[in-house]
């Protein structure tokens, strides 16, 4: 029996395939942090779970903290998918600002906000966190400036950082009052917060204009 070759797969088969290993590999990364913990996690623990051989792992990722931060990446193209939605009625602002509310209510922010609970008792995820915020604003930066082709890019680059600072704003005032382990009670807790940073950068801040400023104190003698 003369055996058949396969054909070969398409670009775009090929494409989503690798989309769909990367992703096993990030969400098997994210499982057994949450089962056994950041230090008991090993790349092969990743691997076997996720069904690839360690090289293939290695093929995706550098190292566990990065196949964690792919929840960050997730989250940002959401949040991109919604601010394209929302362009073609509305202007840039209050896109952004629709584009941020709805992706509050998408299923990622609860595993963003396990991570972020989590950052502060691994250092190695502290120092990805402070960068995967950095990461934000400037990829938003970067693909509002290719949708505002004719704004000022001076504007637009405040605007994305304003707005990526809002939330980092949210999630810290919103880790201030959980622990960690978050509850989904928890998790409506931060999507309030979200919203009223949005609030905050699309209204500004009455709040603070309107408030009155305590006297500053006197420099004490032979200082």
């Amino acid at each position: 029996m003369t055996e058949v070759d396969e054909p070969p797969l398409s670009a775009s088969r090929r494409e989503r395939n690798k989309a769909a290993t990367r992703d096993a590999i990030a969400q098997a990364a994210f499982d057994l942090l949450k089962e056994v913990g950041h230090d008991a996690v090993t790349v092969g623990m990743i691997a076997e779970r996720a069904g690839v051989s360690r090289r293939t792992f290695f093929n995706y990722f550098s190292s566990f903290d990065e196949a964690l931060n792919t929840q960050v990446t997730r989250a940002l193209d959401i949040a991109i998918e919604e601010l394209d939605k929302h362009m073609l009625d509305t202007s840039i602002v209050d896109a952004t600002i629709l584009a941020l509310q709805s992706f509050a209510n998408h299923t990622f922010l609860e595993p963003l906000a396990y991570l972020y609970s989590q950052c502060d008792s691994v250092p190695s995820m502290v120092a990805n966190r402070s960068a995967a915020w950095e990461a934000a604003s400037n990829d938003l930066d970067h693909r509002l400036r290719a949708r505002l082709v004719e704004a000022d890019p001076f504007a637009v680059s405040v605007f994305a950082h304003t707005v990526v600072g809002a939330c980092k704003a949210a999630f810290l005032a919103w880790y201030e009052t959980v622990g960690s382990e978050p509850t989904p009670a928890d998790t409506e807790l931060l999507k309030t917060k979200l919203t009223e940073a949005m609030e905050y950068v699309k209204n500004g801040f009455p709040t603070i204009a309107s408030a009155p400023s305590a006297p500053s104190a006197s420099p004490m003698k032979g200082h």
